[in-house]
Order: structure tokens, then C-alpha cells, then sequence
């Protein structure tokens, strides 16, 4: 990647587990995302889901659309694990 390359920022959050999860699901569908951890030191959130090409922008952005917002998700989870 050239030093002029910039990453597209598609999602923060404090859940790294969440971030992950789009990654996945982005990447299941053959977009690159890069999941990153910001460091304890990150202002707002510590976790960030980057596109390192633009031209995946408008497929990422509507798949993420489609995927379950961070509350959904966090809910599914907690069910998931409190049936297993």
C-alpha cells in the first residue's frame, strides 16, 4: 500500500467482537475489511472496521446496512449464550 493510500473508515465501536463480525460478513461476501484495534489510548471508540479499497465502498456499505445493528447483535449473542 502506498503512503498516499488512505483507509475508508466504515465502523467504530467498543465492541471488538462486533467489529469482527462485519468483518467476517464483509469478507464472506469477498470484500477486504481490516478489523483494528485502536489501542487503549483511541479517542471515542477503540475499534474500527476499515476498506482499504474503494471500490468495494458501495457493496460494504450496503451489506453493512443489511447486517444487525450493534444492540441486535449484542442481543442475539447474550441469547445465544444464555441457551448454550
Amino acid at each position: 500500500m502506498d503512503k498516499d493510500h488512505v483507509l475508508q473508515n466504515l465502523r467504530t465501536s467498543d465492541n471488538g467482537n462486533y467489529i469482527d463480525f462485519l468483518r467476517e460478513r464483509l469478507n464472506a461476501q469477498g470484500i477486504e475489511a481490516i478489523a483494528c484495534d485502536l489501542g487503549d489510548e483511541a479517542r471515542g471508540h477503540r475499534y474500527a472496521l476499515l476498506l482499504p479499497h474503494d471500490g468495494d465502498a458501495p457493496w460494504a456499505w450496503q451489506l453493512l446496512q443489511q447486517a444487525p445493528g450493534e444492540r441486535d447483535y449484542c442481543q442475539l449473542h447474550s441469547e445465544a449464550e444464555s441457551i448454550a
